[in-house]
C-alpha cells in the first residue's frame, strides 16, 4: 500500500513546494515602479552649514584665515575623520566655498 501512496504523496509535496515558491517571490508594487528620488544638489555654503556644523561651529571656520592649499588640507583632515560626510563632488564644492569666503589673500 505504501508503494501506491508514495508517488501521490511525493507529487503533492512537490506541487506544494512549487506553489509556495511561486507565491513567495517579491511582487512588484507601485513603489517599485517609481523612479528613485534624487536629492537636490546643495551649494558649497549649504554643505558647510549642514555638514561641517555637525562637528563644530561655523564661527570656528572664520576664526583663522587660511590660504587655498590650507583650506584643502583642512577639508581633507575633516574628511579623514568622517569619510562618509561628503561625496567627492561635495568635497570640491566645500573646498571652493571655503577658499572663496575665507582665504587670507
Amino acid at each position: 500500500m505504501f508503494k501506491k501512496i508514495f508517488p501521490w504523496a511525493l507529487s503533492l509535496l512537490l506541487l506544494t513546494a512549487v506553489i509556495f515558491t511561486g507565491c513567495s517571490n517579491n511582487q512588484n508594487t507601485s513603489d517599485d515602479k517609481k523612479p528613485p528620488v534624487q536629492q537636490a544638489k546643495l551649494t558649497g555654503q549649504q554643505l558647510v552649514e549642514n555638514r561641517c556644523s555637525q562637528c563644530h561651529t561655523l564661527d570656528r571656520l572664520a576664526s583663522k584665515p587660511r590660504g587655498d592649499s590650507e583650506w584643502r588640507n583642512q577639508a581633507e583632515r575633516m574628511l579623514d575623520k568622517s569619510p562618509d560626510l561628503l561625496t567627492e563632488e561635495e568635497y570640491e564644492l566645500v573646498v571652493s566655498y571655503l577658499q572663496e569666503q575665507n582665504s587670507d589673500q
